[in-house]
């Protein structure tokens, strides 16, 4: 997108995030999305306010929002992704009570299957074999019911569909979601939002080259999954 709307005078504290986004490839604007900037922002619009008040300032934001893209944004607007995020039941006290700046970084603790080589980064695990990867991000809960929410997960092309699958290797427990794109491009991509001992954990696992995979031996070594120093969210 080479020029980009300006958001109502109300929301311009949403504009950086917006713009971030507008940066990236509409295949990219998905759940897999760094929300953190978008947080941080949210969390000094509620900044002070009690649950009540900050709930209320929010469905205000949203309801305008909402009422801009319908009647003045081009199609295809990334605000369009920001008003997902907007529509969670607990976004107000989540903002309210789990501020980033508070988070210690989380280990994140995996033994990959045979063969494939870990890179460790700050809350997250990068792993590759051949043209395989896999990224294991450590989330805190808010983020790990918010990515499970329905419309927060779609293929970008009207040819494809997305499979979900409730999933259990062990201790860990959650959500698999296949995503299969035929056109323009076909691509396989597994994505998986978990549950593990000690935290959560959102994981995508997909070829290089978009071919086809067996997740299963990988799928095999997710029981052993772990977090610690990962914050909880708290009621």
């Amino acid at each position: 997108m080479k020029t980009q709307q300006l958001l109502p005078h109300e929301l311009r504290y949403l504009q950086p995030f917006v713009r971030w986004l507008g940066k990236h490839s509409p295949d990219d604007v998905n759940e897999s999305i760094d929300a953190s900037r978008l947080e941080k922002a949210l969390r000094k619009r509620v900044h002070g306010l009690s649950l009540a008040e900050a709930q209320q300032r929010l469905d205000a934001d949203r309801h305008t929002l909402q009422s801009w893209l319908e009647s003045s944004a081009a199609a295809g607007n990334p605000a369009h992704w920001v008003l997902g995020f907007l529509t969670h039941p607990e976004l107000a006290r989540e903002l309210l009570h789990t501020p980033a700046e508070e988070q210690p970084e989380p280990i994140i603790h995996f033994e990959p299957p045979a063969g494939w080589h870990v890179r460790a980064i700050p809350f997250n695990l990068n792993l590759r074999k051949g043209k395989m990867r896999a990224f294991i991000t450590a989330i805190n809960e808010f983020s790990f019911h918010h990515l499970q929410l329905p419309g927060t997960r779609m293929v970008a092309s009207s040819k494809g569909r997305i499979d979900e699958h409730d999933v259990q290797f062990g201790e860990v427990t959650g959500r698999k979601y296949l995503r299969l794109q035929t056109a323009p491009v076909h691509q396989r991509r597994l994505d998986y939002v978990l549950a593990v001992p000690g935290g959560f954990a959102s994981i995508i696992l997909c070829r290089t080259d978009d071919g086809d995979f067996d997740e299963i031996p990988f799928e095999a070594q997710l029981r052993t999954l772990r977090m610690s120093g990962l914050v909880r969210s708290t009621d």
